[in-house]
């Protein structure tokens, strides 16, 4: 995602919530590496923080697609929603709970 307007200055929360969504954005690019695709929307990182962000990127898209292998080999298609507190951490569980 590669935006018209950018700002000068990210914190290390954008730059991580940009690597997310380029990692997981449909496509030919889908759930690949994102140091080349951050590089080229952000020229000003390094090698070592490109790196960083991927790293983070990828263990959290495995992270989150082990527990979700993990509940449906425990529950199938039984698990409810009041069982996800043991899964996921409130700050999830907050954002879930509007749906």
């Amino acid at each position: 995602m590669i935006w018209p307007f950018r700002k000068k200055e990210y914190t290390d929360e954008e730059f991580l919530n940009e690597a997310f969504h380029l990692a997981m954005a449909w496509g030919k690019d889908w759930l690949q590496p994102v140091q080349g695709r951050l590089a080229k929307a952000h020229p000003q990182l390094n090698e070592k923080e490109l790196d960083h962000y991927n790293s983070v990127v990828q263990e959290a898209m495995k992270f989150g697609h082990d527990q979700v292998y993990s509940m449906a080999e425990i529950h199938g298609k039984k698990l409810a929603k009041r069982n996800l507190p043991r899964y996921f951490p409130k700050s999830f569980l907050g954002q879930i709970a509007k749906t």
